[in-house]
């Protein structure tokens, strides 16, 4: 008896998560990582989690509690305080494979210190100038750059790329590394909220059209772009009453106190609606009628990948992996990132068209639906674990 359960105990395989940020709160990562989990756990795969600091969401600790996977906290920008942490989770859980998101470079290098073989990265971000413009060639990035992005390249041996555009880029500017990379795009799950009752639990009135752009607090996102846009929109008087719904901005942070600067130099407090960081984004955005991302640079958008699911047509900047999220003029619209008024055409455009907006709703939930099911991702996912010797 004893032996067979010791067989059984090798063949359970450990993956240790390092997230290598700060979870404010219970959205579409952490979902991804419960859902992972459950998924993984009859293929004999365990997940364990490591974050920088404690989650915040009491909801998403408790899921982590139900489905039994164990959580460690250790900040992977403080190296010494990292490697003590992660040295206890390396001696007790002897993980078969590292699988880090964002700070990949400790994971990775402590990782090859303690011998394991399989030190995996998903990457979650482009490459930017000091300008935050996408790189075209790796001069342009920084020095600093550079070198932390060579010795992660060095200390992991696999790379998942969110997007055909991150795998480009780094595969071009990596050619010598090239041969880690895969693709494996972000996904969603279908939203079973209807328009009418989310609008009914956000008090949302039927005579109103809501505009809702999803993003944390960071000038990469370009809500300033979509302000600009709003008040473009307000100067030229169109025949539709409309608001614009911010979530995602954490209170107080310079970015956000800029943007409600912003807001109140163009007057239009009475069309920003600011929800702040909340944990039910499936169920409020079902009530909306547009969804921008007007990024200065973004790998991947979950955001619209979402809001697809939730049969919202998208606006999104033609940069990083957007436009492998929108099909221009099919499933929402690509404008020029950092143009205002081309993104105020673009709002006033499915703003003043009811059928159009309605149209490329749904075909947007429908492309969502055949290209971006997270349970096809997932099962991706466990694959690769499955086959690492």
């Amino acid at each position: 008896m004893q032996r067979k359960m010791a067989d059984r105990k090798e063949a359970v395989k450990t993956v240790v998560h390092v997230m290598g940020y700060d979870s404010k709160k219970f959205g579409g990562l952490e979902r991804y990582i419960l859902d992972l989990a459950k998924a993984a756990a009859p293929k004999g795969i365990k997940i364990v989690v490591m974050y920088n600091l404690k989650p915040k969401s009491e909801e998403y600790l408790q899921q982590l509690k139900e489905n039994n996977i164990e959580l460690y906290v250790a900040n992977a920008l403080k190296p010494k305080e990292f490697f003590k942490v992660f040295y206890k989770v390396m001696k007790l859980h002897k993980p078969a494979i590292i699988h880090s998101h964002f700070q990949p470079l400790w994971p990775g290098i402590f990782g090859y210190m303690l011998g394991c073989k399989h030190r995996w990265n998903t990457i979650r971000l482009m490459l930017v100038d000091e300008n935050i413009k996408e790189a075209d060639n790796i001069s342009q990035l920084k020095k600093s750059t550079r070198i932390y992005r060579a010795l992660i390249n060095k200390f992991n041996t696999r790379f998942f790329a969110v997007s055909n555009a991150v795998n480009k880029q780094y595969t071009t500017f990596y050619p010598s590394h090239a041969h880690k990379f895969e693709v494996l795009h972000n996904g969603g799950k279908t939203n079973p909220f209807s328009k009418e009752e989310s609008r009914a639990k956000l008090g949302f009135s039927n005579d109103t059209l809501y505009i809702c752009c999803i993003a944390f607090a960071s000038k990469t996102k370009g809500v300033d772009i979509l302000i600009d846009a709003v008040n473009e929109l307000t100067k030229k008087g169109i025949n539709k009453p409309f608001k614009l719904c911010l979530i995602g901005l954490m209170e107080g942070a310079e970015i956000t106190n800029q943007l409600m600067d912003s807001i109140k130099k163009y007057g239009l407090q009475d069309k920003v609606i600011n929800f702040g960081i909340i944990n039910n984004v499936p169920e409020v955005l079902p009530a909306m009628d547009i969804f921008v991302q007007p990024s200065r640079s973004e790998s991947l958008s979950n955001s619209i990948i979402e809001a697809g699911f939730a049969g919202v047509p998208a606006i999104g900047s033609d940069v990083g992996g957007i436009p492998e999220v929108i099909v221009n003029n099919k499933t929402g619209m690509l404008f020029p990132v950092g143009d205002f008024k081309e993104l105020a055409n673009k709002l006033e455009t499915l703003l003043t068209n009811d059928g159009l907006r309605q149209e490329m709703g749904a075909k947007s939930r429908q492309h969502k639906i055949d290209n971006f099911l997270m349970q096809d991702k997932i099962n991706t996912l466990i694959n690769y674990y499955i086959s690492a010797k």
